[in-house]
């Protein structure tokens, strides 16, 4: 036990030692950081080199997932990466409303809002599965499988990664590229960054 203790002493003590230098590092920029912001207040110039410097403050994604209108304006909205995937899969949907994804391959996951005991549009079923294709791997191929059900039958897998899914009762529709449509589609997105 006294060897256990005396391992976990040392280590706490080298990493209170890194931490001081690396907290007195961060103090030394943000001073020299406040100078130059007080110059800047004051009017005075700042050299181009003070100004390269600067830390650029990355832009946080504002709005989450975006939203697209089919052609009978019913909301599309798609995931376009894992977290996002997650977000419009088991936070937005809800389990009525109708999930796409493509068959057999990595991509987005789309949900399309529906009202209870209603039944998809033709164009809308058509605009989903295109925008679906859009936002896949095999967004380049012609033609491709994409299948779609309700979200109430969509699962998230034990210890599955982020936008992981099992899905059960799914329709399958066959669609082929069509750029017109596309076009459209991606025109009508309503939270444009």
């Amino acid at each position: 036990n006294m060897a256990l203790f005396f391992r976990k002493y040392k280590k706490g003590a080298s990493a209170e030692n890194a931490l001081t230098q690396v907290i007195e590092k961060k103090r030394n920029e943000l001073l020299q950081l406040e100078e130059k912001r007080n110059s800047a207040l004051n009017g005075e110039c700042l050299e181009e080199k003070a100004v390269l410097s600067l830390p650029l403050k990355k832009e946080k994604q504002k709005g989450g997932p975006p939203i697209y209108l089919s052609a009978d304006n019913i909301s599309l909205i798609i995931g376009r990466n894992a977290l996002e995937n997650e977000e419009v899969t088991f936070r937005i949907a809800r389990g009525n409303d109708l999930w796409f994804h493509t068959r057999g391959s990595a991509g987005a996951h789309l949900v399309v809002r529906m009202e209870r005991r209603k039944e998809i549009p033709y164009q809308t079923l058509l605009d989903a599965a295109t925008l679906t294709h859009h936002f896949s791997k095999v967004r380049k191929e012609e033609k491709a499988e994409i299948l779609y059900t309700f979200k109430k039958y969509v699962q998230r897998p034990k210890k599955g990664k982020p936008g992981a899914v099992i899905c059960s009762r799914e329709k399958t529709v066959y669609i082929e590229a069509d750029p017109s449509r596309l076009e459209r589609i991606l025109q009508s997105r309503l939270n444009a960054k």
